[in-house]
């Protein structure tokens, strides 16, 4: 049986790798073929064979994807050739759920269960310990913000590959007091909610990385690298963009007058969110609309 019984869409989300697949999908004859960017830089190295690589299986995406959605302007110009002037690809914003940040929740358990210190000032980071995520330059800002603010502790959550390199090198350097490293969790907007009170980011390459938008519905003021596209900031009196050649000292200052300007009221953050297209809804309208009869908006969402 070939995939074509089987399946009216195909939808991929494995970058450069999706010019292959949907090939594969329209020789099967399946109808509606996606590929689907989620970051702008796929972090290879920049040889002749992956230049070639990324130079062929964008033109299998042009050929044979029906649409192209991507999470943001910078993830769709990674993977897609001429994409402003091609009306399959639209931006797709991608949408979180909003009633994860209502609703009465409590410190004090939360912070118990992570190992905090109740009534600690606390900067947070949500993020895979992958090289995009930067988390030995985290753990330099951490170093300096402790020069001046001893008292200030720092929650990790994420895991992956480079996790324990990272736990080490902190150990190494003085930080094991004050830094909290709790893997992977399902209460990620809990703890944002309960156990943060500013959050920084300041990764080398994103597409459009979610939690900065679940970072200010929880009311958390912001500090991104300016690697990150604009478009995941909603209000800009909530997050600072600054680039990374600031260094640690920059990024120390920045984190610390997030921290003391405080945080915002929660329901007014995720109001503001309902009204943008970040809400989970629109993104779900839109994909019914093209796994339903294969339409989808110019380059907006």
């Amino acid at each position: 049986m070939c995939i074509r019984d089987r399946y009216n869409v195909v939808h991929s989300h494995v970058h450069f790798f999706s010019g292959l697949l949907l090939r594969w999908a329209q020789f099967e004859g399946v109808q509606i073929r996606l590929a689907h960017s989620h970051n702008s830089y796929d972090g290879k190295s920049n040889t002749p064979p992956r230049r070639a690589y990324r130079f062929l299986m964008k033109s299998f995406i042009r050929r044979h994807a029906t649409h192209g959605l991507a999470v943001s302007r910078l993830a769709a110009h990674d993977v897609f050739l001429d994409w402003e002037n091609d009306p399959r690809v639209a931006i797709l914003h991608c949408g979180i759920d909003l009633q994860d940040f209502l609703g009465i929740v409590s410190c004090a358990p939360s912070r118990t269960n992570v190992g905090l210190p109740q009534g600690a000032r606390v900067i947070g980071h949500v993020g895979n310990f992958s090289p995009a995520k930067n988390h030995s330059f985290l753990l330099e800002i951490a170093a300096q913000i402790q020069k001046s603010r001893p008292d200030v502790h720092f929650l990790s959550i994420g895991d992956g590959p480079l996790r324990a390199a990272i736990e080490a090198r902190a150990w190494a350097m003085g930080l094991r007091r004050n830094m909290h490293f709790v893997g992977t969790r399902i209460d990620v907007p809990v703890l944002l909610r309960t156990c943060m009170d500013a959050f920084i980011f300041p990764s080398l390459w994103e597409g459009l990385p979610l939690v900065v938008l679940e970072a200010q519905a929880a009311g958390l003021r912001c500090v991104i690298s300016d690697e990150i596209t604009k478009e995941v900031i909603i209000d800009p009196h909530q997050v600072v963009r600054l680039p990374l050649g600031a260094g640690a000292p920059g990024w120390a200052a920045a984190a610390i007058e997030a921290l003391d300007r405080g945080r915002l009221e929660t329901k007014s953050c995720v109001e503001t969110l309902e009204q943008t297209d970040f809400n989970i809804a629109r993104g779900l309208s839109l994909l019914t609309n093209i796994y339903s009869v294969g339409e989808a908006g110019p380059h907006a969402a």
